[in-house]
């Protein structure tokens, strides 16, 4: 399970390779279930039947969850994992009562299952933060301990989830790691080249080929796979960032240097890589720190230099990021042929089949299984607009709602509606960042996460509001 990515979705498709569901089945049921626990958990916090099916509907029925690209995409699954993680933590925090140690553990493995799935898990931490303040901001007396021990046990379930990984990953591969993106070694050898990369101020391609060149001359482990470094990622990504036509472009970078090391033998173990990757690291940074390449000082993991000239892109991605939250732009359900040769068969069974498209694009599958799709793809383009205003009805409820913040501060709901907001918020902020600095993200399927929080924290928004003005009414009359 060493894997480049998180293992917790492939160990989500080797588990319904057993069960013989379609993926292209398995993946909505598997979402429709979390969308049910997430409204059931809403219930927990304010248990009113129309709330519960308000919340369901427009987690279920959220548009960007169901335009996808013809690939299989983590997207699903980390949305539906999304939800019962949230709806965890509320029932841990926002009911009023105090959980169990079964309810405590379960949060703890759903958390650690979460965190091994996209690089990005970071994100939900000011999310759940938010809700887990609720007792000691609202409770502070006597809630202080109680608080402490259900977030011990929690990040102790998740702990040894990511333990249990890499315990099994040491034992079969001699290296405990669970994901190589998030590993040392590929995160120093990668923040090395870019931060000689980042001299030359080329948007979109955090190591352009002038400084591939100087690191060539100053790492003979990198000489070795710089010709096929040039050769398998040049034009990569040219159609859609044209910035890096003739170069390599940062959404790319990372998987030609893994490529291209696997011809060297790097990837032969785990051992083997980590070992491959510092002794380049290693290489690099002394040619930094004697001055006999050019680098910039420090830049964070993961994140490639961006250019001034790409932070002045920002309102107008800023705005393109809005007009996809609101559905201005049609979603393209465009496909490509299916690879069909015996590699592809192999992979088709394993995923016990899915929706495929053929030669022309079209899919290939039972009159009954087309009309289904083709059905999805109608109501897709139906529920467009009612989730676009549900959402600027949600932008509107937010004033009173604001305006009576304070008052309403010991309401579990406000923090729902708070937390769900930061998520939202900070994905954005992400989606922006990357955009300007690696490849282009504003897309709905980038947005799955971001549009579905934003659904469900408009349901609240709205029921709050409602009830703040119902409120004021009687208090005038």
């Amino acid at each position: 399970m060493t894997l480049v990515k998180g293992p917790a979705y492939p160990l989500f498709l080797a588990l319904n390779s057993f069960t013989g569901i379609p993926l292209s089945l398995s993946e909505p049921t598997l979402y429709f279930g979390a969308c049910l626990f997430f409204a059931a958990s809403i219930y927990r916090v304010r248990p009113s039947r129309l709330l519960f099916f308000s919340v369901f509907a427009a987690a279920l029925l959220c548009p960007a969850v169901y335009i996808v690209r013809d690939r299989v995409l983590r997207e699903f699954f980390f949305d539906a994992e999304l939800m019962v993680l949230m709806g965890l933590w509320m029932r841990l925090f926002l009911t009023g009562v105090r959980p169990g140690y079964l309810l405590m553990i379960a949060s703890g493995l759903v958390l650690g299952l979460f965190w091994m799935t996209r690089e990005e898990s970071i994100l939900i931490v000011p999310c759940l933060v938010v809700m887990a303040a609720f007792p000691l901001v609202n409770q502070f007396k006597g809630s202080l301990k109680p608080t402490l021990v259900t977030l011990v046990v929690v990040c102790a379930s998740a702990v040894t989830v990511k333990t249990a990984v890499g315990t099994l990953n040491y034992v079969h591969y001699g290296r405990f790691v669970t994901d190589e993106m998030v590993d040392g070694s590929f995160q120093r050898v990668l923040v090395a080249m870019q931060r000689v990369g980042a001299v030359y101020n080329k948007p979109y391609v955090p190591v352009p080929k002038e400084a591939r060149e100087a690191i060539a001359q100053q790492s003979p482990t990198f000489a070795m796979i710089k010709p096929t470094i040039d050769k398998i990622g040049v034009d990569a990504f040219c159609k859609i960032t044209p910035e890096s036509c003739g170069d390599i472009a940062g959404g790319y970078y990372l998987w030609a240097i893994r490529d291209a090391a696997a011809t060297q033998g790097a990837h032969v173990s785990a051992a083997a890589a980590q070992a491959y990757y510092e002794k380049m690291a290693i290489e690099i940074e002394q040619a930094c720190a004697s001055g006999r390449l050019q680098c910039v000082s420090w830049l964070p993991p993961l994140i490639p230099p961006i250019p001034a000239q790409q932070w002045s892109k920002v309102p107008d991605v800023v705005e393109r990021g809005v007009g996809i939250i609101f559905y201005q732009y049609n979603p393209k359900f465009h496909s490509t042929p299916t690879n069909v040769s015996p590699e592809g068969d192999e992979i088709l069974r394993f995923l016990n089949n899915p929706l495929i498209t053929d030669e022309k694009g079209e899919m290939a599958a039972s009159a009954p299984r087309k009309a289904v799709a083709k059905f999805a793809h109608n109501l897709v383009h139906t529920l467009m607009w009612p989730a676009a205003a549900l959402i600027a009805l949600g932008a509107l409820s937010l004033v009173p709602v604001a305006a009576t913040t304070w008052h309403q501060r010991r309401d579990p709901l406000l923090w729902a509606l708070v937390g769900l907001l930061v998520l939202a918020g900070s994905r954005f902020l992400l989606m922006i960042l990357v955009d300007i600095s690696s490849f282009p993200t504003l897309t709905y399927e980038r947005f799955q996460s971001i549009s579905l929080a934003l659904s469900a924290a408009s349901v609240l928004a709205v029921y709050l509001s409602v009830g703040i003005i119902r409120h004021w009414l009687e208090s005038r009359s």
